[in-house]
């Protein structure tokens, strides 16, 4: 295969909350994707059936582009990940599926049918990604409305997703819309469970994998009707099922029905401990998530796997948390957080970066899981190069954008940065490329404070 070659478009579909449909759960928002209709437009499924997109004109180049070695402009997270040194979701992908799959010469053979065919795949999804929907119970500082109906509500940072230069909001988009595209009904189309199990389920004896996140799956109908539906199908026994969530949830009855599927693997939305895990997943509760944690571990069907999304308020206390989870046996992947920038590892002080840096060198050089998860190794080795490049951005414009937004959603929830990341905050207050300041933009004010510049 070419060194563009991503074995994804051939067996595999991302759905966003919004209904949006892209390449994989990576592919960039960026401003001239490739995945669109004949009007230009991102396929969504408010507007068409799914088996409009999955052999669309544009669909079928970018199969034909991927097996010539050409680039493709929703791919340059992967792109990036190797330009580093580090592996990437494309060459896991490929390995996974066309290497060490036991039906890897099936569709090795899938993929030569396609391109004697026009690039028409004919066959359905092996690999699902579907995130049905926004239903959340937390509001991440880190996260956003397309995510989270908590954060959608939630006045202050909804404001600053609108006027912070966050990416554009897909949901709200849809939300706002006077029409509701194909169905008459007006709701959205995850409200339309048996159109999309239809479409997207429709021929489960291909189906091997799904991933169901959001929001939060365990607080999700549709999420519960679509393993309903596998189950009753009989497709459970052949299909590998993994959750995204924040593990604050614990819905019994569903939980109870996994045991039906081949495999079952929770990835636990984790970013740090105690105060400092409040903080970021508000209003979550240390103590539940710990209680979660045993509750599932104590069951023989659930793999549990830790996916701490790494950013400057966690940076410095993820050695910590990574030593919780090698002391109960729950391996990890490290996620990085490049958007927003100004809550990236960018928007910190230098030596703080950089003591970042070496904690998590050090801990990896010793840790007991990483001979065992060649994952781990290479998660990790992809964070430490993001955490010495250079800043995209300007470091106090950065940290001017962390401090404002910090300070409002602090007043807001009634939180402190300086009690719940104490180490960060003296790097901060010492910082000399940086002084912090007092000032808050949409949160309401204290009395007689001065507005922001």
């Amino acid at each position: 295969m070419t060194h563009t070659f991503c074995v994804y478009p051939w067996i595999h579909s991302h759905v966003g909350p919004s209904g949006l449909v892209s390449l994989c759960c990576f592919a960039s928002a960026e401003p001239r994707p490739e995945l669109v209709d004949e009007r230009g437009r991102r396929p969504n499924l408010q507007d068409v059936a799914f088996g409009e997109v999955w052999n669309s004109d544009a669909m079928r180049e970018i199969r034909r582009k991927l097996l010539a070695g050409e680039r493709v402009r929703e791919c340059s997270h992967c792109y990036h990940k190797e330009a580093v040194g580090g592996s990437s979701p494309r060459k896991q992908a490929n390995g996974e599926w066309l290497v060490q799959h036991p039906r890897a010469a099936e569709l090795r053979a899938r993929i030569e049918r396609a391109e004697a065919r026009g690039h028409r795949v004919e066959e359905g999804l092996t690999y699902l990604d579907v995130r049905p929907g926004n239903a959340c119970n937390l509001g991440c500082r880190m996260c956003g409305g397309m995510a989270s109906s908590f954060l959608a509500k939630d006045a202050v940072h909804a404001t600053w997703e609108l006027h912070g230069g966050a990416p554009v909001d897909e949901l709200r988009v849809v939300a706002t819309r006077r029409d509701g595209g194909r169905f008459a009904s007006g709701k959205p189309w995850h409200r339309h469970e048996a159109e999309l199990i239809e479409e997207l389920l429709g021929r489960p004896e291909n189906l091997d994998k799904v991933y169901l996140a959001g929001g939060e799956p365990l607080f999700n109908g549709t999420v519960a009707a679509i393993v309903e539906h596998l189950v009753d199908c009989g497709a459970a026994r052949h299909v590998d099922l993994s959750f995204s969530t924040n593990l604050t949830v614990w819905n019994e009855e569903l939980i109870g029905s996994l045991e039906a599927f081949r495999s079952v693997v929770f990835l636990a939305s984790i970013d740090a401990e105690g105060a400092t895990y409040e903080y970021l997943r508000y209003p979550a509760g240390w103590d539940t998530v710990v209680d979660h944690v045993e509750r599932l571990r104590a069951l023989p069907f659930v793999h549990l796997e830790l996916t701490p999304t790494v950013q400057n308020a966690n940076a410095l206390d993820l050695a910590r948390l990574l030593r919780f989870a090698e002391l109960i046996d729950v391996p990890y992947s490290l996620a990085t957080l490049y958007e927003p920038t100004h809550l990236s590892v960018h928007a910190m002080p230098a030596a703080a970066r950089e003591e970042a840096a070496t904690r998590l060198e050090w801990f990896m050089a010793r840790s007991r899981l990483a001979e065992h998860y060649e994952y781990l190794v290479d998660s990790a080795k992809v964070l430490l190069a993001d955490m010495r490049q250079p800043s995209p951005a300007p470091y106090r414009e950065l940290m001017r954008t962390f401090n404002l937004f910090t300070n409002d959603l602090d007043a807001d929830r009634g939180q402190s940065l300086a009690a719940s990341c104490p180490e960060l905050w003296q790097y901060i207050r010492e910082d000399p490329d940086y002084t912090w300041t007092d000032e808050r933009v949409y949160a309401p004010r204290a009395q007689g404070a001065e507005p922001a510049a």
